[in-house]
């Protein structure tokens, strides 16, 4: 019984999306983790109850879930190639805590830390 070249192929990239797949839902787990060992600390700075707190990891959870599927649904309509990157999308910008522009040199500085002139 011989195996064709095609379905070795088509097993190969079976496992792989599988693979992809489990890693994402790895880093999912991950992040809302993450949100949870914050939790005191909102808890602390805002002064809510616990019952309040559920709606931080939910809505968390959420909106996480909605913007998966709407950036599925984005590269589905326009294929991945027409799908613009997350750099060039304007709401980065707007997210607080990043700057709109880096500080001159800092793409020197960051290369040369890494080891690379």
């Amino acid at each position: 019984m011989s195996v064709s070249a095609h379905a070795i192929t088509l097993s190969r990239s079976r496992w792989v999306t599988l693979v992809f797949l489990a890693v994402l839902q790895l880093l999912i787990a991950v992040d809302v983790t993450v949100v949870n060992i914050a939790l005191p600390a909102i808890r602390d700075s805002f002064d809510v109850d616990t019952r309040q707190l559920t709606w931080v990891v939910t809505g968390y959870t959420v909106m996480g879930g909605g913007l998966l599927m709407v950036g599925g649904r984005v590269a589905d309509l326009f294929g991945r190639r027409r799908t613009p990157p997350a750099r060039r999308l304007p709401v980065r910008r707007v997210v607080p805590g990043r700057r709109s522009r880096p500080e001159p040199g800092a793409a020197r500085a960051r290369t040369v830390r890494a080891g690379r002139r």
